[in-house]
């Protein structure tokens, strides 16, 4: 890449570069911070996940989300199915209550209960397993919490671009996705037509071709790989 980089440069053909200023470059830092949070959280996820398989299996049939506050909150009361069972169902479901905001209750307790009498989780190491369960649940709550501390003065340094509330108007399209695509492209007044936002993005298409053979027409992938996976998140939401 450097040797790549200064052969253009020899030539006089190397585009300057132009580092992002003002709320661009606290977005850029913000949002870059974030997508390390959030890779650490799915980490922590499937970790949790694993143990879950070994000791109590059943578990998470009966939450959508292993990180929802109340999953999280009943873990870290009773992470194994002999202490779900010697835990006062009464404590469970206030905690279950509180953590979900009155979502989930003495029912989801009692089949939670059910399942740990019929549990085929093990019965070895889990002490163990219990403390790195423990362990990750709390890591998992900190992440949460960062996460929201990280998202305020994103939205706040959205709020600065004059031309925000445009992207904000399209359904669907939240502050922090906004926030993100705002740090991945910089300021969109600095492009001057759609086509290279989208080689920007690395939606560009390109030609594999060698001969008489001509390769199928893929998008090149070149460009921003953060900005091209929110897009598609994005788009998942919209439903289109």
């Amino acid at each position: 890449d450097a040797r790549v980089i200064a052969e253009l440069c020899r030539r006089g053909i190397a585009k300057p570069f132009r580092p992002p200023e003002g709320p661009f470059a606290a977005l850029r830092v913000l949002s870059r911070h974030r997508e390390s949070l959030v890779k650490r959280r799915s980490q922590l996820q499937n970790r949790l996940h694993h143990h879950l398989d070994v000791v109590f299996p059943e578990y998470l049939k009966h939450f959508h989300r292993v990180n929802s506050s109340a999953c999280l909150a009943l873990l870290l009361q009773a992470p194994t199915p002999s202490e779900f069972l010697r835990a006062d169902p009464k404590t469970l479901t206030q905690i279950a209550l509180r953590a979900s905001k009155h979502q989930i209750g003495g029912e989801r307790i009692e089949a939670l209960r059910a399942a740990a009498e019929t549990s085929s989780g093990i019965l070895e190491g889990l002490s163990a397993h219990r403390l790195a369960m423990r362990q990750q649940i709390r890591q998992l709550q900190a992440i949460d919490r960062d996460g929201r501390e990280a998202e305020a003065p994103m939205n706040a340094q959205v709020a600065r671009v004059d031309y925000a509330s445009h992207l904000l108007s399209i359904p669907r399209l939240g502050a922090v996705t906004v926030a993100i695509l705002l740090a991945e492209f910089g300021d969109l007044r600095g492009y001057r037509v759609n086509r290279q936002l989208i080689a920007m993005a690395g939606l560009d298409l390109i030609e594999q071709s060698s001969g008489d053979r001509k390769g199928r027409r893929t998008i090149s992938r070149r460009g921003r790989r953060y900005a091209r996976q929110v897009l598609y998140l994005a788009v998942l939401r919209l439903g289109w």
